[in-house]
C-alpha cells in the first residue's frame, strides 16, 4: 500500500515530519489563542527542544521518552536553573497534551514530560524599594514616564495591564480602573 500511495503522489509523513508538524501546529494554536508574550515563550521552548532532538537524533514523537525528556530538562536546569527548567516542562507538557487532543496521528500515551518531577528552585527574596526610593524616582520622572509610574504606583497594576488600558476601563467619576490579563488558562481576558 505504501508503494501505491507513493505512485499516486500520497506520501506518509515521516516521524520527523510529524514531530515538526506537531510543533508548528501547537505554535499556531498558541499564537491564535494566547498572549504575545506566552507565544514567544512557547516558541523559544519548542526551538530549544527541537534543537535538542536534532542533536540527539530524535526523529519521531515515539522516540520522545521520559528518559530523554528528563535529560533535556536536566540540561536546561544545569545551564539556566530549576525555575527555567520547570517553565520548559510546563510548556512541553501543555504542548504534548494539546497534541494528544488535537493533532492527528499523535501518540495517545501519557506525556513523557509528566513523569519528570519539577526541579528544586532556590528562591531569593525580591528587592522591594523603599517608599523613599520610589518617591525619589517619581520626582525625577517627567511626561509620559511620570504618568506611567504614577499609574503603577496607585493601581498596583502590572506593566502589561497598564498598557492594555482603554478609556472604557477607566471610570473617573467612581475612581475605578478595570485591569485585565490573559492568564485565564484558555487565552481569554479576565
Amino acid at each position: 500500500t505504501e508503494r501505491k500511495k507513493a505512485l499516486a503522489g500520497i506520501m506518509t509523513p515521516t516521524g520527523l515530519e510529524r514531530l515538526m508538524a506537531w510543533g508548528d501546529s501547537y505554535l499556531d494554536h498558541a499564537q491564535r489563542t494566547m498572549s504575545r508574550q506566552t507565544h514567544v515563550e512557547k516558541k523559544l521552548v519548542m526551538k530549544d527542544f527541537f534543537a535538542y532532538c536534532g542533536k540527539e537524533k530524535i526523529g519521531s514523537l515515539e522516540e520522545v521518552t521520559s528518559a530523554k525528556a528528563y535529560a533535556f530538562l536536566s540540561k536546561v536546569s544545569d545551564e539556566r536553573g530549576g525555575n527555567v527548567a520547570n517553565k520548559y516542562r510546563k510548556n512541553l507538557l501543555a504542548a504534548w497534551t494539546w497534541g494528544t487532543d488535537f493533532f492527528d496521528g499523535f501518540p495517545q500515551v501519557m506525556s513523557p514530560f509528566l513523569k519528570v518531577k519539577p526541579f528544586p528552585v532556590k528562591r531569593k527574596d525580591r528587592y522591594v524599594p523603599s517608599e523613599e526610593d520610589v518617591i525619589k524616582v517619581l520626582q525625577q520622572a517627567k511626561g509620559q514616564d511620570l504618568v506611567f509610574l504614577l499609574t503603577l504606583y496607585f493601581t498596583g497594576a502590572r506593566r502589561g495591564e497598564v498598557f492594555r488600558l482603554t478609556w472604557q476601563d477607566v471610570n473617573l467619576a467612581d475612581g475605578k480602573v478595570r485591569l485585565t490579563d490573559n492568564k485565564a488558562g484558555n487565552g481569554q481576558q479576565r
